[in-house]
């Protein structure tokens, strides 16, 4: 099978230092069981090699880097590289982390290059049988078409092992990249830091768990009424008490 595997950088949520993004390597788990040698691709650019090394460490020999320059959209990049090397399976992550998160590249790639879009991936298997990821922990079992665009779910298992030396020996080819034509997406756009949500309020009490406990133990509830009589009689005090309370008409 012809495949390819879009990859991108996140940031640490303490450090902002870029890493590789757990989405993406989660499809390239996925891309692991379906062949030994799937190709890369990486839109960014050439000072961030050793970062990309990362998804060399996860048992890969090579990456396809196309250059850009800072705010380039990469979506006309990646259409363009991918008509000159077409695949017959594009697997992305849900969405990056921590950059351009906005998860709709493989919608915005599948509408351009006019491929069917299969979203929150679990896994594939050899036969192209794809599980898929649906709310309330169902799954739903499906064939992949021919020629699809499949976005992998944030709870696929990641079950690539790091290791340092394949970093080091893997290789990463530097392509050009269509910079004559770079429509600046973040053009007139402000961006500011992020702003901490907010948190929850929480009582700070001194009371012992055993003090809560007798507390509530000794609480006495409100004064209410036995009712005793046939089932019938009973019904008809209920009836009558909401009546008083304007409940019923």
């Amino acid at each position: 099978m012809n495949l390819t595997v879009l990859i991108s950088l996140g940031r640490h949520p303490k450090s902002g230092r870029l890493m590789l993004s757990p989405n993406d390597a989660r499809a390239l788990a996925v891309a692991r069981r379906l062949s030994d040698s799937p190709r890369l691709v990486h839109v960014g650019e050439a000072s961030q090699q050793q970062t990309l090394r990362q998804y060399l460490g996860l048992g890969f020999a090579a990456i396809d880097l196309i250059e850009a320059v800072p705010g380039q959209d990469i979506c006309g990049v990646l259409i363009e590289d991918l008509r000159r090397n077409p695949c017959d399976l594009l697997l992305t992550g849900e969405r990056a982390q921590g950059q351009d998160d906005t998860g709709l590249v493989p919608y915005i790639l599948a509408d351009r290059l006019q491929r069917p879009l299969l979203d929150r991936v679990l896994s594939i298997d050899a036969q192209g049988q794809a599980t898929q990821f649906l709310p309330k922990g169902q799954r739903r079992v499906m064939a992949l078409p021919a020629q699809c665009i499949a976005t992998v779910s944030e709870n696929a298992p990641l079950e690539l092992e790091y290791v340092a030396r394949r970093a080091r020996q893997g290789v990463i080819n530097v392509l050009p990249g269509n910079t004559g034509d770079c429509a600046q997406v973040y053009h007139g756009w402000q961006q500011e830091p992020k702003q901490p949500g907010r948190t929850r309020l929480s009582i700070q009490s001194t009371a012992s768990g055993w003090d809560r406990f007798a507390k509530r133990m000794n609480t006495t509830g409100g004064g209410g009424q036995v009712l005793k009589g046939s089932p019938d009689q009973g019904a008809a005090q209920v009836l009558s008490l909401l009546r008083d309370k304007k409940l019923v008409p």
